[in-house]
């Protein structure tokens, strides 16, 4: 007995449509257009063919003409049959133009795209790029910033030409800054510091970002809208994480959703800073100046900001969970409208407590002076019980969208037996 033959699979005409459209680079063309564009062709092709036969038939079947009347006629007709032809081959060789066409479009682009990545690879090549120089009799080796200069706003125009290749440049760009931006021979106070230590510390001076790591954050601060509009679709934020930039100048700088976790800014200038959604979570940033930064939105989480000078700075939204404040953190005239406190000992931030009204927490805070939720002076609005993580987030958005009309959720029954 022969084994049964297994039926081949049934293939629906929709996907042999897109085989023929794919085989003749046309694959990104809907199928609906595609049936249509090749009626089309095929209907004038067929009327062309017909036409072209009616004609030669006409001429051979048809005796040779005579006389003047009839000689231009029997021309025309040679005419059009030669004119039917010319258009009738055109029509054929269409899909096979289109073909030729696109696959041409795709070599130029496979070598522009190949030509970029030379471009960039060069420009990386350069931002290596060092020089002896000899002092004192004694020969060195150093950055030749004129040569890292070069190859950075060399990226930048490749990032502005190339779309496909801008979230890779800039993560270049950041890597070369968490490389490069660190000072040598800036110690932090050793052991644990006392304030009035971190006060000498940062009254030593602050200085500016070498040159080249100067010109690298200006390329990233000017990305056009385009650019930050991509990003944002990608989820892509500059990354910036753990860079040593302790007392570095980056005062008045946009830095709008960067990627500054861990990062090591003891003693920084961050004056009038754009950090609007940054991610500073657990950033060291003991006697930093934040005076008058933008850090709406910014995640504060875990932050060392003993000391810091936030006097004026706009840090409506932002998450401060665990962050690490004492007596010397200035944040008068500071905005911390909407901003969500948890896992915070106020016990002696007493400068916080005008902004704890316009705050969100839970019970996980303890108010300045040691007080609980049962004090008097806990926030109305804030739950007298401590929430998970997805709770307190719910809870907080439902108060600001209706800060007046809130009502925080009942404790648990063994929390209220308790």
């Amino acid at each position: 007995m022969q084994p049964a033959k297994k039926e081949k699979g049934w293939v629906s005409p929709e996907t042999h449509i897109k085989a023929v459209a794919a085989s003749l680079g046309m694959k990104g063309v809907p199928t609906l257009i595609f049936v249509v564009i090749g009626l089309t062709w095929l209907i004038v092709a067929t009327t062309l063919l017909f036409g072209l036969y009616k004609l030669t038939w006409d001429v051979i079947w048809h005796a040779v003409p005579q006389g003047d009347d009839e000689v231009w006629p029997w021309r025309f007709s040679l005419a059009q049959i030669a004119a039917l032809t010319t258009v009738l081959g055109a029509v054929i060789a269409l899909p096979l133009t289109i073909n030729r066409l696109l696959l041409s479009r795709r070599q130029t682009e496979t070598v522009e795209q190949g030509h970029i990545t030379d471009r960039i690879n060069k420009a990386v090549e350069g931002l290596g790029a060092e020089k002896t120089v000899k002092r004192d009799g004694d020969e060195r080796t150093e950055p030749n910033l004129e040569v890292r200069i070069g190859a950075i706003y060399a990226l930048e125009r490749l990032s502005q030409d190339s779309e496909r290749d801008h979230i890779q440049i800039m993560e270049i760009l950041c890597a070369y800054i968490r490389e490069n931006a660190g000072r040598e021979g800036v110690a932090l106070p050793e052991g644990e510091a006392t304030p009035e230590e971190w006060r000498a510390w940062s009254k030593e001076g602050r200085e500016h970002p070498r040159l080249d790591v100067d010109v690298a954050l200006k390329v990233i601060e000017r990305r056009g809208a385009a650019r930050k509009q991509l990003e944002k679709e990608k989820g892509y934020r500059p990354g910036l994480e753990r860079a040593q930039l302790r007392k570095i100048i980056l005062s008045e700088r946009d830095l709008t959703g960067a990627d500054l976790r861990f990062a090591e800014l003891q003693g920084a200038d961050l004056g009038f800073a754009q950090l609007q959604r940054a991610d500073l979570a657990g950033a060291q940033l003991q006697r930093a100046y934040l005076g008058r930064a933008q850090l709406q939105g910014a995640n504060l989480g875990f932050a060392q900001l003993q000391g810091a000078n936030l006097r004026g700075a706009q840090l409506q939204g932002a998450h401060l969970w665990a962050a690490k404040f004492d007596e010397n953190t200035n944040l008068s005239e500071a905005t911390l409208r909407d901003a969500s406190l948890r896992f915070v000992n106020c016990t002696n931030i007493p400068q916080l407590t005008e902004h704890l009204e316009g705050m969100f927490g839970d019970t996980t805070v303890i108010l300045p002076g040691g007080h609980g939720p049962e004090h008097e002076d806990w926030p109305r609005h804030w739950p007298r019980s401590k929430l998970g993580f997805r709770q307190f987030e719910e809870e907080w958005k439902k108060w600001q969208a209706d800060p007046e009309g809130y009502v925080p959720p009942e404790p648990p029954e063994e929390d209220a037996q308790g």
